[in-house]
């Protein structure tokens, strides 16, 4: 209750932006759902609206900015208007003047309503064949029609994705400084002990008060040195693999950056819900395909076939598509576990509190040695 008490006055008082017809009766109650799951520090609050359940969703302070969250609705909006269907889609409602971008004049921060999308997520790896299926197709539906125009042309825009530069930017940046300062963490005696007996001024991760977070802790630390040295022994592969990628144009689309399990919603045997647009961008294809292939598809090569052959019953890859979609795949577990050892051991600043959870770090460093052992299989010898 005091939660619900902290954020009703700012949320009651963005809702006043909207139409009378979409702002719950002062009974209405709103339901916190903070991030649902996620880690990008956004706020949702769900209530039932006039004509079905409404969400109201903060973005986080950072990104993205209210310029490109306008482009992100525009692409939205363009999708729906050319056939991809509104209902599957988290179409902004315009505020009452009209935007569907509202800022809060006290804070900056940025605010959307939009329909509370229908359906559940599939989490089994592989999921039904029929949601991978499906999953897929919608997928390169979107692809295909952000990449022609109105009269069905494809668009020529070529290059080099914005994706694949920061990769190999970030692949720099851990052979130059990052293995080392994870190292010298890693061998530091007071690793050893609990958190909460550091020093106060200590700038290792904040304290870990249970036995089972210590447990835990330890944990990581066993799974982080795994890491590193096949992180170091996958580098200069990995790195070769992206700057071949590189040197190719690929075409450039407005892409997705974001489709994970989490975003796509089921009901029966169809995609009902596509959430969580606020990464997308210019971009190439590949790297949509690079984000959920893994989530759904590690060590499970005949789903990957099964995936890959759908979305090209909508759109066939490019060779140079291909290229960048393997430089991505190879590099990603290395990129997956550098992120979320970067928060626990080395202090980049954490998207949002769920990012220093152990359960949470543990979880995505297993991620990142499955997928370690994948890409050494003969398909990822690139």
């Amino acid at each position: 209750m005091e939660a619900w008490l902290e954020v009703e006055p700012s949320v009651r008082r963005m809702l006043a932006h909207w139409p009378h017809a979409l702002r719950p009766d002062a009974d209405t109650p709103l339901l916190p759902l903070g991030n649902a799951g996620g880690l990008s520090g956004a706020r949702l609050w769900k209530f039932e609206g006039p004509h079905g359940p409404l969400v109201l969703k903060r973005w986080p302070d950072a990104t993205p900015t209210a310029r490109e969250l306008r482009n992100i609705h525009t692409h939205l909006f363009d999708a729906a208007a050319r056939g991809f269907g509104a209902e599957r889609l988290p179409l902004p409602f315009p505020d009452r003047s009209g935007r569907t971008v509202v800022q809060d004049p006290d804070t900056g921060s940025l605010w959307e309503l939009t329909r509370w999308l229908p359906g559940q997520a599939d989490h089994q790896r592989p999921p039904a064949l029929a949601h991978l299926r499906a999953a897929f197709i919608a997928l390169a539906q979107l692809h295909r029609l952000w990449e022609t125009d109105l009269k069905g042309l494809v668009g020529h825009r070529r290059g080099v994705g914005v994706t694949l530069s920061r990769r190999i930017a970030e692949l720099d940046q851990w052979r130059s400084v990052g293995f080392a300062a994870l190292q010298s963490c890693l061998d530091r005696s007071e690793l050893t002990r609990p958190p909460s007996q550091q020093e106060p001024d200590s700038t290792d991760p904040p304290p870990i008060i249970t036995a089972e977070d210590h447990l835990t802790h330890l944990d990581i630390v066993t799974l982080a040195r795994r890491w590193l040295e096949e992180s170091r022994r996958l580098w200069e592969r990995a790195r070769r693999s992206l700057e071949r990628a590189s040197s190719i144009p690929t075409p450039l689309l407005f892409v997705w950056r974001d489709p994970r399990p989490d975003h796509i919603l089921f009901e029966q045997e169809m995609v009902t819900g596509l959430l969580d647009f606020g990464g997308a961008g210019i971009d190439s294809a590949a790297v949509d395909l690079a984000r959920l292939l893994p989530e759904w598809t590690t060590n499970h090569p005949s789903a990957r076939s099964e995936a890959l052959a759908a979305y090209e019953t909508i759109r066939p890859l490019q060779p140079s598509e291909q290229r960048v979609l393997e430089a991505l795949e190879l590099s990603g577990p290395i990129m997956l576990g550098g992120r979320w050892l970067s928060w626990w051991f080395l202090g980049a600043p954490p998207r949002s509190p769920a990012c220093l959870d152990p359960r949470r770090v543990l979880w995505g460093l297993r991620r990142a040695l499955e997928g370690l052992e994948a890409v050494d299989t003969p398909r990822m010898i690139v």
